[in-house]
């Protein structure tokens, strides 16, 4: 027995939750999903993926609370997202492993998960190459099998103990965090004082003194990564001078500069 829909009730507690579609729409011809949850740091428009699903030759529409989308064969071709989203671009790529012919996803994504997860699909039997660069081409398959692959180390995380240990002033090492998935918040800790020693799969942070202001703003990858801007901003507080933040991405990412006043940050 198979369900071709996402239950709303697990849906809405999720961010990621709407990366089911891609999958079933491939497997099964069809999938239904309302839009995801799970936090209110601003407006996860869905465009990008119905669009992908309907050049790839699905009839999408809205049914109640779920987006419906149905396809007998998906067929390949070239699709322009129009804002470079990592799970637009996860559950376009997933769908497009096994249409029919070539797909090309222009202004993709190019964070590490989005090539972790073609590393994944390729071991799988998938055809995918330029995952982590804007221009993904995928050739489909007929079919995938079976395989057993290590997650990806998780970039926000080890961002986190890395600020975290600039602010108390301590001396940490993280260990399994990838420094080249962290170029643009490591640049950014040294320019405020921070020193930071770099090996291959880990990375030490030290802060030997006071920290300078500096200005940042996050962006799609390979800028800084949204979830560490806030992170950062507490930071900052503890630094000398007047520092400036931007956020590049979520409408409601600076909700928290209201309770960082009420500690009188």
């Amino acid at each position: 027995f198979h369900t071709f829909a996402a239950p709303s009730e697990l849906a809405v507690s999720l961010r990621a939750s709407f990366v089911v579609m891609g999958p079933l729409l491939a497997r099964f011809g069809r999938a239904a999903c309302c839009p995801p949850g799970g936090d209110i740091i601003g407006l996860r428009p869905l465009d990008v993926h119905l669009v992908g699903f309907t050049a790839l030759g699905a009839q999408v529409r809205r049914e109640g609370d779920k987006f419906m989308a149905e396809a007998p064969r998906l067929r390949g071709s070239r699709i322009f997202m129009d804002y470079p989203s990592v799970l637009g671009t996860q559950n376009v790529m997933m769908a497009a492993t096994l249409a029919e012919g070539v797909t090309t996803i222009v202004n993709a994504a190019a964070e590490p998960e989005v090539a972790s997860l073609a590393e994944m699909l390729n071991r799988m039997g998938a055809r995918i190459c330029g995952a982590g660069g804007h221009t993904i081409e995928v050739e489909g398959v007929k079919e995938l099998g079976g395989v057993t692959h290590r997650i990806m180390p998780d970039r926000i995380e080890a961002g986190t103990f890395a600020i975290a240990a600039a602010v108390t002033g301590g001396d940490v090492t993280v260990e399994e965090g990838v420094p080249r998935h962290l170029d643009a918040l490591i640049w950014k800790m040294r320019e405020a004082g921070v020193q930071i020693e770099e090996d291959e799969m880990s990375f030490r942070v030290r802060r030997p003194g006071p920290l300078r202001a500096v200005n940042l703003q996050s962006v799609p990858y390979p800028g800084l990564a949204t979830d560490l801007q806030a992170p950062m901003a507490v930071l900052l507080t503890q630094a000398n001078g007047v520092s400036v933040v931007y956020e590049r991405v979520f409408d409601n990412r600076l909700l928290y500069v209201g309770e960082q006043g009420r500690i009188q940050a």
